[in-house]
This record gives structure tokens, sequence and C-alpha cells, in this order.
């Protein structure tokens, strides 16, 4: 069960890199979404980021994920 909830806060922090990717590439592509959207959607994913890594820096099999 608890392997499970690690699993999605490993998919959802991926899947908010992945929204963040695709929101630079639009707004450099189409130029059409406003600034101040823009860095809202942005602050919104870096404190959900940041979050997760506080939450997941407590897990072993993490932390030797990011230091191999």
């Amino acid at each position: 069960m608890k392997s499970d909830r690690k699993a999605f806060e490993y998919f959802f922090m991926i899947a908010a890199i992945v929204v963040f990717q695709v929101i630079v590439s639009l707004r450099d592509a189409v130029k059409g979404i406003p600034e101040n959207m823009y860095y809202s959607i942005y602050s919104l994913i870096r404190i959900y980021f940041l979050q997760m890594v506080k939450s997941l820096s407590n897990d072993k099999l993490f932390r030797e994920y990011l230091y191999l």
C-alpha cells in the first residue's frame, strides 16, 4: 500500500515536470500565454515540485536514486 503511494508521488512529480515543459514550449512557440498566467502556473508547479521533493527526500530508495 505504501509503495503504491510512492509510485503515485513519483508519477505526479514527473507529470508536473512534463506539464511545465509543455507550458514553456507553448509560451516560446505561440506567445499566446499571458505573462501573469504563465508565472502563476509556474509558481504552482514549483511549489508542488518542492513539496514532492521534500516528502520524497525522507524516502531511502529515492535518496539512493538521486545520488547514483
